[in-house]
């Protein structure tokens, strides 16, 4: 249990950062993708919970990993392939973030994702890079089934990308 934790702790430091109302990580399992961790700005605004199952094709994710659409989205009114998705507009997603969670033999796990009702024009790539630090130790320590990152190791690596 400790080592679940200490993910959801990852994922809520990582949308408190970069001040985001959603963030999960979902894992993808032929067309769909599964909702592991789910964090919230406002519990009761919830437009997903943790074990939701989803079609890849009805959301971010999958587009984000095949390069259809990029991995920062600060206006999601500026990407045409982001505003055909339904979600866009159902939820609604204003900005989004995404980094595949890639495991030690390549293959993709799933990803790693925030996203905010509004438009975020604030967002650089400074915050994706962020991001991608704390997916990439979230990736090998599911690689690695041991899902234990230490809480000081994302506290470090957040320090660090707010110098970079």
């Amino acid at each position: 249990m400790e080592a679940r934790d200490n993910i959801a702790r990852a994922l809520r430091l990582i949308r408190a950062h970069l001040d985001m109302d959603v963030a999960f990580i979902s894992e993808f399992m032929g067309d769909w993708r599964y909702m592991h961790f789910v964090d919230l700005r406002r519990p009761d605004r919830d437009p997903i919970s943790v074990g939701d199952q989803i079609l890849l094709q009805d959301g971010y994710c999958r587009h984000i990993v095949e390069g259809r659409i990029p991995e920062l989205v600060a206006d999601t009114a500026d990407v045409p392939e982001a505003m055909a998705i339904p979600d866009t507009i159902a939820m609604p997603i204003g900005a989004h973030m995404s980094v595949p969670l890639h495991l030690a033999d390549g293959r993709v796990f799933g990803t790693f994702c925030c996203f905010n009702f509004t438009a975020r024009p604030d967002l650089r790539a400074r915050d994706l890079v962020a991001l991608r630090m704390v997916a990439d130790q979230v990736a090998k320590k599911i690689d690695n089934n041991g899902y234990q990152l230490p809480f000081s190791e994302i506290e470090a690596l957040l320090l660090k990308s707010r110098e970079s």
